[in-house]
C-alpha cells in the first residue's frame, strides 16, 4: 500500500515518506490527538497477506511494545487483530541513523564516538534479551541517533520487526536479516541465542570504526563463506591510529563459536571503553632497580611464590594487556608488573581494615576494598598507579558496569563517586521514608553490600539497619517497589542476564534468591545449609557457591550449579575449605577462591586445580581477577591487599 502526503491512515496524517525496505515503508506521520510526530511503519501487502507472517508480526509487535528502555525506540501504537493492513507507530527520531553518520564521516567515526554509540545500543539489546527477545538484524542502519538541544547524541535500537523469542523458528527471519552482519551459526543452521546479536554488534562496531563492513564481498555466497571461515577483521589494519586492543574486542565479539564471544552486549561495550581508557593512560615504563626494604618501600609479601600444579602455564595472554601500547608500554592501571616466579614485592597495599570484598573498575586502575567492620571509613578506594587511597567509605562499594560511578556507603546513606573527575557526585540515595507521626523512624541506610545490575539500570543494596534488600533506579536515584527481603546480606549479586538477584547472609545461614522479572522469591538448589559465597560465570551458565557441610564436613567446598536448569553439578576437587570468597575470570575459564591459608585457582573447563598460592595461616579473605585476567588481587587478615601474576598461556 502506498500512502500519499496529506492522506489519513489509521487516524494518522501522513506528512512524508521516510524510507522503505523489503518488508515495509516508513512514513513521518502526525498523531491525530497529541499532535506529535511518529514514525509509522506500514507492512507491505504481500507480507500482510501471509497468515503465518501476520500471526508472527502481531506476536512480535506485542513483545516489542513491552520494551521500556531509553536505548530502544518506543512503540506508541499498533494495528488491531484483524486489520487489513499491518502497521506499527513508533517514536520519530530525527537525527538519522548510524549508517548516515558513517557515510558523512567518510572513513569511520572517532573511536570515542563509536564506542559511546555502541554502548547505548548494547544496553538496549541486553534489555531485550532479558525479555527473551532477539533482534536478529543489528546493523548501523538500525541504530537511530537522537540529538538533544546541546548536540549530545544517544543511540536507540530500532526495527525489532524481525525479532523472535528464543524458542522460535529461524527460517523466515534468517532470510530477512542482513548478510553483512549475520552470525555464522545462523548459516550453519544451529540454535541461535542472544550471542548472535553480540556478533552483529561486533560487526557494527567494526563498521563504525572503519567505515567498511567486516567482509566486503561482491557475491552473497562469498560473504556467507567469510562469516563461516575468514578470521575476524582487525580495525587497525584500516586505521592504525586506533588502539590495538580494539582488534581483540572485535575478535572476541565476532568469534565463530558463540561460547567464545562476550556473554552479553554490555560486556563488549565495557571492554571497548576500557581499551580506550587504557590507551589514553598508556605510558612507557623503564625498568628500575630492585628496591630495598625500608621506610619508603612498600611491605614485602609474606606469601610464597605461586605453585603451579600443571606443566602448562595458566592465565590470560599478556598480549591483551600490552595491546594498547605495544611491547614496551604497560597500562597505567596495571603498573604492577611482576617478577618471574610470582614475587609480589612492590605489589602489596596496606589498608586500614581487613577487606572482605574487592572490586576493580573496568579500566583496572581503581580498586575498591570494602571491610566488614561497622562504623565509618571502613573501606578504601585505591588509585593503583599512584599507590594511594583516594576515598574512605563505609563498609560497602560497587562500580557501575561502565566504570563511570562508584556507589559506596557514606554516613548512613549511599553516595556516588565520579571516577573520571575523581570526586564525589552531588547526589545520594534519599527515599523520603519519614513519618511525622513517628519522628523516630527515618530511612537510615547502612549498606552491608551493594551491586549494580549488568546493564547499569538498577542498583541494589542490603540495608543492615532494617535487614532488607532494596532496589533503586540507578539513573533517577529513586526506589523501585517494596523491599525484597528481610535479611542481612553480606553479599548481593545479580545474575549476568539481570534476571536473578542473590543475597548471601552475613554468617552463611541463608541465601535469598529473587526473580527480578516477577519481583518474587525463587529457589536455587543450594543443597547445603550454610552458603558463604556465590559467583556466576560471565555467560551465566554456571553458578558456583562455596558451602559448609553441616553435619557432613565432607560435603564442604565449592559446588557448581548448572544454569538456567538450576541443577547441582560436581564439587570442585580440593575445595573443602575454599568457600570464603569466590571469583570467576572475565572469559569464564578460571575460578579463584580463598580458604584458610591459601588462594586456589581452578580451570572450570577441566575442573582441575591449576594454581595454589600459599599465605599465612587463616589469612586469606577476598579474591578477584583483574579486568584483563592477567593477575589476581587478594585481601588478608593483616589488612594487606596483594597482587599475584598469572603466567601467560598460549591462546587456542
Amino acid at each position: 500500500m502506498r500512502l500519499d502526503e496529506g492522506s489519513v491512515f489509521a487516524g494518522y496524517t501522513i506528512e512524508k515518506r521516510l524510507g522503505s525496505g523489503g518488508m515495509a515503508v516508513v512514513y513521518l506521520a502526525r498523531h491525530p490527538r497529541l499532535g506529535r510526530h511518529v514514525a509509522l511503519k506500514v507492512i507491505n501487502d504481500h507480507i500482510g497477506g501471509d497468515a503465518k507472517l501476520r500471526k508472527d508480526f502481531e506476536r512480535e509487535a506485542a513483545l516489542v511494545a513491552r520494551f521500556d528502555h531509553p536505548n530502544i525506540v518506543p512503540v506508541y501504537d499498533r494495528c488491531a487483530p484483524g486489520d487489513d493492513t499491518l502497521w506499527i507507530a513508533m517514536k520519530y527520531v530525527s537525527g538519522g541513523d548510524a549508517a548516515h553518520l558513517i557515510s558523512a564521516a567518510g572513513g569511520g567515526l572517532t573511536a570515542t564516538r563509536a564506542v559511546r554509540l555502541i554502548t547505548d545500543a548494547a544496553r538496549g539489546l541486553d534489555h531485550a534479551h532479558r525479555l527473551a527477545v532477539l533482534h536478529r538484524d543489528v546493523k548501523p542502519a538500525n541504530l537511530l541517533i537522537e540529538v538533544d538541544d546541546v548536540g549530545g547524541e544517544r543511540a536507540l535500537v530500532a526495527d525489532f520487526g524481525i525479532a523472535r523469542t528464543f524458542d522460535a523458528t529461524l527460517t523466515r527471519s534468517g532470510l530477512l536479516a542482513s548478510l553483512a552482519y549475520t552470525a555464522p551459526e545462523r548459516f550453519r543452521g544451529e540454535p541461535v541465542d542472544h550471542r548472535a546479536d553480540v556478533y552483529s554488534l561486533g560487526c557494527t562496531l567494526y563498521e563504525l570504526l572503519t567505515g567498511r563492513r567486516p567482509f566486503p564481498r561482491s557475491e552473497e555466497a562469498a560473504v556467507i563463506l567469510a562469516h563461516l571461515e575468514a578470521p575476524p577483521p582487525r580495525p587497525t589494519d584500516l586505521r592504525p591510529d586506533l588502539p590495538k586492543g580494539l582488534d581483540g574486542v572485535i575478535a572476541t565479539a565476532m568469534s565463530k563459536q558463540p561460547r567464545n564471544r562476550y556473554s552479553d552486549c554490555v560486556g563488549l561495550a565495557v571492554d571497548a571503553a576500557r581499551i580506550l581508557e587504557i590507551a589514553s593512560r598508556t605510558t612507557v615504563v623503564r625498568p628500575r632497580a630492585a628496591r630495598t626494604t625500608g621506610p619508603s618501600a612498600p611491605p614485602a609479601s609474606t606469601a610464597a611464590p605461586i605453585e603451579t600444579k600443571t606443566t602448562e602455564p595458566v592465565g590470560i595472554s599478556r598480549r591483551k594487556l600490552l595491546a594498547a601500547g605495544g611491547s614496551v608500554a604497560v597500562v597505567a592501571g596495571a603498573w604492577m608488573y611482576f617478577r618471574s616466579g610470582g614475587d609480589t614485592r612492590d605489589s602489596v597495599l596496606t589498608g586500614r581494615f581487613v577487606a572482605e570484598s574487592l572490586a576493580f573498575n573496568p579500566a583496572g586502575d581503581l580498586l575498591a576494598a570494602a571491610a566488614s567492620s561497622s562504623g565509618t571509613s571502613t573501606g578504601q578506594l585505591w588509585d593503583l598507579p599512584a599507590r594511594e587511597s583516594i576515598l574512605q567509605f563505609d563498609k560497602a562499594a560497587a562500580f557501575s558496569p561502565d566504570g563511570a560511578v562508584l556507589a559506596y556507603g557514606y554516613e548512613q546513606t549511599i553516595a556516588f563517586w565520579d571516577t573520571s573527575a575523581r570526586r564525589r557526585a552531588k547526589d545520594t540515595l534519599t527515599s523520603g521514608e519519614f513519618s511525622l507521626d513517628d519522628p523516630t523512624y527515618l530511612e537510615i541506610v547502612k549498606p552491608d553490600s551493594v551491586a549494580f545490575s549488568p546493564d547499569g539500570s538498577l542498583f541494589a543494596y542490603c540495608d543492615t539497619y532494617h535487614n532488607r534488600i532494596r532496589i533503586w533506579d540507578a539513573r533517577t536515584r529513586e526506589p523501585i517497589g517494596d523491599p525484597l527481603a528481610t535479611m542481612t546480606a553480606r553479599t548481593v549479586i545479580f545474575s549476568p542476564d539481570g534476571s536473578l538477584l542473590v543475597g548471601v547472609a552475613s554468617f552463611g545461614e541463608a541465601v535469598s534468591v529473587w526473580d527480578m522479572r516477577e519481583r518474587q522469591p525463587t529457589d536455587l538448589p543450594f543443597h547445603l545449609p550454610v552458603v558463604w559465597s556465590v559467583a556466576f560465570t560471565p555467560d551465566g551458565t554456571v553458578l558456583a557457591y562455596g558451602a559448609e557441610g553441616k553435619p557432613s564436613p565432607s560435603e564442604s567446598g565449592i559446588w557448581l550449579c548448572g544454569m538456567p536448569s538450576r541443577t547441582v553439578g560436581s564439587k570442585l576437587p580440593d575445595s573443602d575449605f575454599f568457600y570464603r570468597s569466590i571469583a570467576t575470570s572475565r572469559d569464564g575459564s578460571l575460578l579463584a577462591a580463598t580458604g584458610t591459608d591459601r588462594v586456589r585457582v581452578w580451570d572450570l573447563r577441566t575442573q582441575q586445580v591449576v594454581t595454589t598460592i600459599k599465605t599465612a595461616d587463616n589469612s586469606a579473605r577476598a579474591v578477584t581477577f583483574s579486568p584483563d585476567g592477567s593477575y589476581l588481587a587478594s585481601s588478608h587478615q593483616d589488612t594487606t591487599i596483594r597482587f599475584w601474576h598469572l603466567p601467560s598461556r598460549i591462546e587456542g
